[in-house]
């Protein structure tokens, strides 16, 4: 077996052994193993055609840059894995290879992306050369999984004879009627077309002898080509010292017949012999692959195989030990300093600043913080069983989220409260202005107390949740120091710019710790406390209200109860606000790197700090950010025109001032049920979040239709009309939760998560806009365009989920069934194919 492989039942089950890119070889099948999952085959293979760069290195079967290997890739079988321009074949790992189309364009790769354009005329060409060999063959063979060509040296001393290999040997029969020459060298290999004519002289054979050049194999195995083309060297050798011989004894050489060879080709000759050949090959390299001769030029070792684990502690064992199954080596000691992270599932924290004696250490007891030197996380997969993902699912939400009661306790629930305090804030403008805001600071003008809220809207998306309330809860606290217009407009200003992080960092938190399934749920439950805040703040405002002695007015008295509540629930925000799966305090090692698999699923990547501006440009040339941000702006008209308005609409049809502010309580409550029930709907039915918008769009539609048409005198109805307005917030969580679970990439998806707010301050723009005072007390133009927007968003939303149904189907079509194989790494939606869009 091979050194970092184990026996298993069945050879189609992907087995994780010493290095988690290998898989399973059953030797004894004579062929290599199969594969359900595209993607694992990519890891295997490309593993296969290190260890098969090492093996031509290992027989000096390389000159200078020349030379390539190539295997067709099983996930874009368009294209191939090709080593690196500049690279010596002894030191390529499965990282360095490249991806390249037929075209010539390399799709992905290793730092050097660079193909092989020539040897002394690089900077002048502009279409690829050597490769363009191989392009070729795997554009005409589509049998042809791995092609091999080098400039060895007895390969190209028998090119030069004209001439092709006689059947000396029982070796030589491998090639029997199974190799062809190329005489026509018509100098460096620049064009497709001189690709096209090596191709087809090769034809259907397994290697050709290219006149003047060197030679090449080609096979549906790596195994098999490359045993091919060491096996044809050798023959080359042979045949050259035989001539020789020949020549000087003047002797004619002594040929194996034609039966002979033909029944010798029919035992040897064949697939599976010359993969089982191969097979020895791949074993010495996969065993010298952990031998000390590699770890010494690896980072971070030394020539005395002592690893020294930086201050941070962020290393990772495949860092330390490429390619290799550590269990074979020889013993080796790590030094973690006192600052390391933990090490390891089994490692406690007294292990820091320890020495840790790594004999009898097995890969899955040796793990440093998950990730590699360049912060991308590792790729290994660890199952996480139903039962303990439920564990860690509660554990998740009372860290996170509200629990069997709608209280606020010390250990959990921030998001929810936190979101319930700045809605608190929103709604107070609007029960303020009844209580003498407007006469006060001059905001009698309906234009002007628009612009109010406008400027309130702003996109700086904040990461420091606890510094936000601050922030925003001194904001709040200078409110009641207004006395101008002037005033009360720089006030709110600078409180946009503030609470405008809360929802973005909120979406952000929620797509890292929670599955596709779980998101719109957990994003309807922080968003429905401000539902909730509706129902509460209102009967405080009620109390305040009446306060007619002091020197300050009853909405002085509302914003300071607000500010020092959220004052207070900052200080404490600062010590049980949790930050990433991978950092989270509350959890052990082992239970982060359970948090991380959970999320694997979702093929979204984990938090990355590295800002990618090439994820911003995608997102922003993507259909996805549109729509979602059109959305998001046309569901949040409504909460413009309630959050604002309410309580002066309420007003205006009749009611007394602390009868308008009660009337605000069902639309709390109500907020609240639609906004859970369209979360409990969407993990329910997964894909059916934008039928939920849309269904979510009728009763605003109605309410407004409601308030448009009907008599002021018909009060009840009006009423019931404005109520309905509120299934507005169904739609918006389920923009909210599309945010940053229908697309990948850390970078991409805060661009997505920044464009999801940046529509709803806009839909907080233009809702407030449509009621101008000069159309009170009926607003009708206001409800007018309230139903236009709402009725955009209920085609609309079925618009982009064919598209993304249509792309879907494309993937699955092309790629298969998703897998979770690169789900930790920080890959966009275009580019991890295993991504599937929730619709």
């Amino acid at each position: 077996m091979a050194p970092s492989a184990e026996p298993v039942s069945g050879q189609n089950k992907p087995y994780r052994s010493g290095d988690p890119r290998l898989a399973v070889v059953d030797e004894e099948a004579e062929q290599p193993p199969k594969f359900d999952d595209p993607y694992q085959e990519r890891r295997y293979l490309k593993h296969r055609l290190a260890l098969a760069f090492r093996i031509f290195a290992k027989f000096d079967l390389s000159e200078g840059v020349a030379g390539h290997i190539t295997v067709r890739d099983p996930v874009d079988p368009t294209s191939f894995w090709v080593n690196p321009f500049g690279m010596h074949f002894s030191l390529i790992e499965d990282d360095d290879l490249i991806r390249v189309d037929h075209s010539g364009t390399v799709v992905e790769g290793g730092k050097n992306k660079r193909l092989n354009y020539g040897i002394l005329v690089i900077k002048f060409l502009t279409s690829p050369a050597a490769y363009a060999i191989h392009a070729e063959i795997h554009r005409a063979r589509p049998d042809v999984l791995c092609a091999a060509h080098s400039h060895s040296l007895y390969g190209r001393a028998m090119c030069a004879t004209g001439k092709t290999l006689d059947m000396l040997t029982q070796d030589f029969c491998v090639f029997w009627n199974d190799h062809v020459l190329y005489s026509n060298f018509a100098g460096l290999v620049l064009a497709a077309d001189e690709g096209k004519a090596i191709a087809a002289a090769l034809g259907n054979t397994k290697a050709a002898l290219l006149g003047n050049h060197g030679i090449l194999t080609a096979g549906p195995t790596i195994e098999a080509t490359v045993a091919w083309f060491v096996l044809l060297e050798r023959c080359c050798q042979i045949q050259l010292a035989a001539d020789a011989s020949a020549a000087g004894t003047g002797r004619p050489l002594v040929t194996i017949g034609e039966d002979e060879a033909r029944a010798t080709w029919e035992a040897v000759g064949t697939i599976g012999n010359g993969y089982f050949q191969g097979l020895p090959l791949f074993q010495v390299a996969e065993r010298e692959f952990g031998e000390r001769t590699f770890l010494d030029r690896s980072f971070p070792f030394g020539n005395t195989g002592h690893l020294k684990i930086p201050g941070d502690g962020i290393l990772s064992r495949w860092r330390c030990f490429p390619n290799s199954d550590i269990r074979r080596m020889s013993p080796i000691s790590i030094d973690l300093p006192s600052r390391s992270s933990s090490v390891g599932y089994k490692m406690s924290s007294e292990a820091k600043g320890s020495t840790i004696h790594m004999e009898s250490t097995t890969p899955a007891n040796l793990d440093i913080d998950g990730k590699d030197g360049n912060g991308e996380l590792d790729t290994q997969s660890v199952i996480v069983d139903e039962e303990t993902n439920k564990r860690l699912l509660r554990k998740i939400d009372i860290r996170l989220m509200p629990v069997k009661s709608f209280g606020i306790a010390y250990n959990g629930r921030k998001m929810c409260f936190t979101y319930a305090l700045q809605y608190y804030d929103k709604a107070l403008l609007s029960q303020a202005a009844i209580f003498g805001l407007r006469e006060d600071l001059d905001l009698q003008s309906g234009l002007r107390y628009s612009w109010i809220t406008w400027v309130s809207q702003k996109v700086t998306v904040a990461r420091v949740c606890p510094i936000i309330c601050i922030l925003w809860s001194l904001i709040v606290l200078c409110t009641p120091a207004c006395s101008t217009y002037t005033g009360i407009l720089i006030n709110r200003f600078m409180l946009g710019v503030i609470e405008s992080g809360v929802s973005p960092a909120f979406m952000l938190c929620t797509g890292a710790w929670y599955t596709h399934s779980e998101q719109v749920f957990r994003s309807s439950l922080w968003y429905s406390f401000s539902g909730g805040s509706n129902i509460i703040s209102p009967l405080i405002s009620y109390g305040l209200g009446h306060i007619t002695s002091g020197s300050l007015h009853p909405w002085q008295y509302m914003y300071l109860i607000a500010g020092l509540a959220t004052l207070a629930w900052a200080i404490a925000l600062f010590f049980v606000f949790p930050g990433s799966p991978q950092t989270a305090k509350g959890f052990t090692a082992e239970e982060r790197t359970l948090l991380l698999e959970r999320v694997r699923a979702n093929n979204a990547g984990a938090e990355n700090r590295t800002f990618k501006w090439y994820q911003v440009c995608e997102a922003l040339c993507s259909y996805h950010f549109w729509c979602i941000f059109l959305l998001s702006t046309l569901s949040s008209t409504g909460s413009g025109a309630v959050t604002t308005f309410g309580s002066i609409i309420f007003n205006g049809i009749g009611f007394s001032t602390f009868e308008s502010l009660l009337l605000n309580i069902p639309i709390g409550a109500l907020a609240f049920i639609c906004v859970l029930g369209s979360g409990y709907i969407g993990r329910k039915y997964p894909n059916a979040r934008l039928h939920t918008v849309s269904a979510s769009c009728i009763p605003v539609i109605v309410g407004g239709c409601m308030l448009w048409r009907l008599p002021s005198s018909k009060t009840a109805a009006r009423i019931i009309g404005f109520y309905l307005i509120n299934f507005f917030s169904a739609a918006w969580v389920q923009c909210i939760a599309m945010g940053t679970s229908n697309v990948a990439g850390y970078t991409k998806k805060a661009t997505m998560a920044a464009g999801t707010f940046m529509g709803y301050s806009l839909g907080n723009i233009i809702g407030p806009l449509t009621f101008d005072a000069r159309y009170a007390p009926r607003y009708d133009p206001g409800f007018e365009a309230l139903i236009i927007c709402f009725a955009i968003a209920l085609v609309s939303s079925q618009v982009f989920r064919a598209l993304m149904a249509l792309q879907n189907h494309r993937r699955d079509q092309r790629f298969g069934p998703p897998t979770a194989e690169c789900g930790l790494q920080d890959l966009t939606d275009n580019e991890n194919k295993s991504f599937r869009y929730p619709l």
